[in-house]
């Protein structure tokens, strides 16, 4: 099955953080599942990492490589059908990041991994 990671989520997987919760976990470990990480998401990481407010222990480069391209989570890339459902989304959440990666999962019919209750306010499939 197909999911979209969130852009903490991927971080708690990566540092092994606990409030990830152990279904979430099973899920990203499954070799069955293929896992997505949106370009928006790793923006997100690029920007709070030079600004110092997220540590990544790795230069950005590295940390990609040995985290997303090595363990096969595919990047999924921002195009204009996503934009555009972007400008229709009701502002229930005004994080841009978080709302183009709920727009990418709705143009995708991909369900998002997340803990992030305003994802809820949305027609989106979550896990």
């Amino acid at each position: 099955m197909n999911f979209l990671l969130d852009t903490h989520a991927f971080l708690w997987f990566v540092f092994g953080d606990r409030r990830l919760g152990n279904i979430f976990r099973q899920i990203i470990e499954n070799r069955d599942n293929q896992l997505f990480l949106t370009t928006a998401s790793l923006w997100e990481i690029a920007i709070k990492n030079g600004k110092g407010n997220l540590s990544l222990k790795a230069p950005f480069l590295d940390f990609m490589n040995a985290n997303v391209i090595q363990e096969g989570i595919t990047i999924l890339p921002i195009d204009l059908h996503h934009l555009d459902h972007v400008q229709r989304l009701p502002l229930h959440h005004r994080d841009p990041f978080d709302r183009l990666i709920i727009a990418q999962s709705m143009v995708e019919n991909i369900p998002i991994i997340t803990d992030d209750p305003k994802f809820k306010l949305y027609d989106v499939k979550l896990v």
